[in-house]
């Protein structure tokens, strides 16, 4: 599962009938405030095989859409971050 060992002994720890919320520093120190490597390579291959191109096809496509759109930033108005979505769907599926 990919779950660092530091959090899974420290989960011994901890009570199934309790829950504990992590605060940032324990998110980052379990690396839990990023997207898994793993799981990130197999979403970017189940897109590139949504819409019929290859995963370099796919990577190149979100570069390009990263570089053209921007990304969403906190702080931003709720339509300015609907526009960067669009913007890179459409470049992502090919439309732009």
């Amino acid at each position: 599962m990919n779950v660092s060992t530091t959090m899974y002994d420290d989960m011994l720890y901890i009570s199934s009938t309790t829950a504990k919320v992590l605060t940032p520093d324990e998110l980052q120190r379990y690396g839990l405030s990023k997207w898994d490597p793993y799981y990130e390579q197999s979403w970017y291959a189940a897109r590139a095989k949504e819409i019929g191109i290859t995963m370099a096809e796919y990577m190149r496509r979100v570069s390009r859409a990263d570089s053209v759109c921007g990304r969403t930033l906190e702080g931003m108005s709720d339509d300015a971050q609907v526009r960067v979505v669009e913007c890179h769907r459409d470049i992502v599926n090919g439309r732009r």
